[in-house]
């Protein structure tokens, strides 16, 4: 490239082209490349999250047309550090209730309020069994907090 490396021509990375030896794991990968490099996950696969996939800094997830089934875990990604996550599109379903209503995004307090994000975009997504998230955010700046939650479909027999 004239002005630049492959690597600047990145715009988005998939999860199968990372090593591991299951979804969560090349999930993982593929989130830590996008973060460390700017550039956002295009998940369009089948994938049987095993494991809570960390986002440990600003990331975009075009889920569009992935599928994602999780058992035995009750979130499948979990910002940690993030400033700005958007989520957008993707089939989730959790093939099993566990001790807290399982979500496709999750965080909490212990993580600390200096890891909780201002900017938060979940949308376009299809959940069963399942919540679209339990998420907090940091609330110290007003003028820096964006939420939009559109646009999404949730089904459960959960009528907790």
């Amino acid at each position: 490239m004239p002005y630049g490396t492959v690597q600047d021509a990145i715009k988005w990375v998939v999860p199968e082209v990372f090593p591991g030896s299951n979804a969560a794991e090349k999930l993982q990968e593929a989130v830590n490349y996008a973060v460390a490099n700017k550039t956002r996950v295009v998940a369009s696969g089948v994938y049987d999250v095993t494991a809570p996939v960390t986002i440990p800094g600003d990331i975009i997830i075009d889920a569009s047309a992935g599928e994602f089934t999780f058992n035995g875990i009750d979130y499948i990604f979990h910002p940690l550090g993030a400033k700005s996550v958007e989520i957008i599109g993707g089939k989730y379903t959790a093939n099993a209730y566990h001790t807290q209503r399982p979500q496709v995004i999750f965080n909490d307090y212990p993580d600390g309020l200096a890891n909780l994000p201002t900017r938060v975009v979940i949308k376009d997504t299809q959940c069963f069994n399942c919540g679209v998230g339990y998420i907090m955010i940091n609330c110290q700046d007003p003028t820096s907090i964006h939420v939009t939650v559109d646009n999404n479909y949730c089904k459960t027999d959960d009528n907790t």
